[in-house]
């Protein structure tokens, strides 16, 4: 559930996948529906400046869509490297940097005691840093920015 001041509405996102509008002036209206993720919303999360909504999907896929719930990007949340592609993601979180230019994705796969961290670019969904992972035997992370001497 979130507050976007341009819409003037709340805005409710249920694990099922429905995304519903409460309008201020509405109130008392019913809900709108504003959107549909088939497979149902694993995670949702507004960026700070509210002109983009991330969204991680129970069918593997990370969506962007804009304040009107119009699709601006679609890929999905594992890139793949070091996981097993036909490992199911259950669990997500995203957050996002103050600019509103960036977001992480933090999941896990089922059945397994994997978690991974996937930095991406907001406007493209492209992958800027990652992948980190922890599992019960260490924490491996790689940066595709070099590291100043310590």
């Amino acid at each position: 559930m979130h507050y976007v001041q341009e819409l003037q509405s709340t805005v409710l996102c249920f694990s099922h996948g429905t995304i519903y509008k409460i309008e201020d002036e509405k109130i008392e209206a019913d809900p709108e529906e504003v959107g549909v993720v088939n497979e149902g919303i694993l995670a949702a999360e507004w960026a700070p400046n509210e002109e983009q909504l991330a969204l991680a999907g129970k069918d593997g896929k990370i969506f962007l869509f804009t304040p009107e719930f119009d699709v601006l990007a679609e890929d999905f949340i594992d890139d793949g490297d070091m996981s097993d592609k036909s490992a199911a993601i259950d669990q997500a979180q995203i957050s996002w940097r103050d600019d509103s230019t960036i977001f992480a994705t933090s999941y896990s796969f089922q059945e397994s005691q994997c978690n991974k961290i996937l930095v991406r670019e907001a406007s493209t969904l492209i992958v800027k840093k990652g992948p980190a992972r922890a599992d019960e035997k260490s924490v491996f992370s790689v940066s595709e920015q070099p590291l100043k001497n310590l």
